[in-house]
């Protein structure tokens, strides 16, 4: 019921685990970051404005979030900074957990880039 959940679910930024369930207290992979992200970057106007990268751990991608991952990986600042890079040259490690520090450091950059 919160209504700072239901608005970004409203605008299309992020969904639930299941049609009713949001579990906001569970621990959230880099791909489902991406996800919110790039819908995010979206809903501000700001689009992929440079080449996608080639990772080589994309096999590993969900198909629900392969073309998010590109997306956030190719949205830079005027810097060529990514908003969302990989874990290592050309790995996003999609499986891996999305730290609070990656986030604070994502969110960031999307602040900046919205200037």
């Amino acid at each position: 019921n919160n209504a700072y959940i239901l608005l970004a679910n409203k605008l299309g930024i992020v969904n639930g685990m299941s049609e009713n369930e949001f579990e906001p207290f569970e621990k959230i992979t880099r791909q489902q970051a991406a996800v919110m992200l790039s819908n995010m970057a979206k809903a501000l106007g700001i689009n992929p404005n440079s080449k996608r990268v080639n990772f080589i751990d994309k096999q590993y991608f969900a198909k629900w979030a392969s073309d998010a991952i590109y997306d956030v990986s190719s949205i830079k600042d005027s810097n060529g900074t990514a908003l969302m890079n990989g874990t290592e040259p050309n790995k996003f490690s999609p499986w891996m957990y999305y730290t609070r520090e990656q986030a604070y450091v994502t969110i960031y950059r999307l602040y900046e880039m919205c200037k």
